[in-house]
């Protein structure tokens, strides 16, 4: 059987290349040995990694929680200042017509300050009549008091001339 005899070459030379490759192919394996060792201690690693992740990943959503916090206070503050916001545009409609009502007290202001001003013109004309008046009528008492001198040294003229004669 020739067919025999080759399948027992064929045989014989996988066992002599399994003889000669079989240390090569232990090595190999050691070293997929140590790579697999490698990968574990990778994965271990890894492991660890992740913890550290998970541990981390908790700072995060508490530190997340405590912005959500912070950020509901701002929403908060930020209401208040909404409301200061609409108490400060009131007060400015309020002060708009404070502006207005001073706008109007200063215009009856400058109206009476022109009153005043006319009386102050009128006055002084009256002052300056007065004067003139007053003047006038200084003459007059001059001229009357003249007048009754006049007439009571006339009487007494009179009155001697009289008793000049009676006598």
């Amino acid at each position: 059987m020739p067919e025999s005899g080759t399948l027992d070459k064929i045989l014989n030379r996988i066992g002599q290349l399994d003889d000669k490759f079989s240390a090569k192919f232990e090595e190999i394996d050691q070293r997929f040995n140590r790579v697999d060792e490698r990968f574990e201690a990778i994965d271990d690693r890894f492991d660890k990694v992740d913890g550290k992740f998970d541990e981390i990943d908790d700072r995060f959503d508490k530190v997340d929680g405590k912005f959500d916090e912070i950020d509901d206070r701002f929403d908060k503050v930020d209401g208040k200042f909404d409301e200061i916001d609409d108490r400060f545009n009131k007060m400015d409609g309020k002060f708009n017509e404070i502006d207005d009502r001073f706008n109007k007290v200063d215009d009856r202001f400058d109206k009476l300050d022109d009153r005043l001003d006319m009386i102050y013109d009128q006055t002084v004309r009256l002052t300056l009549g007065q004067t003139a008046l007053k003047r006038d009528i200084n003459e007059i008492k001059s001229g009357f008091n003249y007048l009754n001198n006049e007439v009571a040294r006339n009487s007494k003229d009179i009155y001697v001339m009289k008793n000049e004669k009676h006598q």
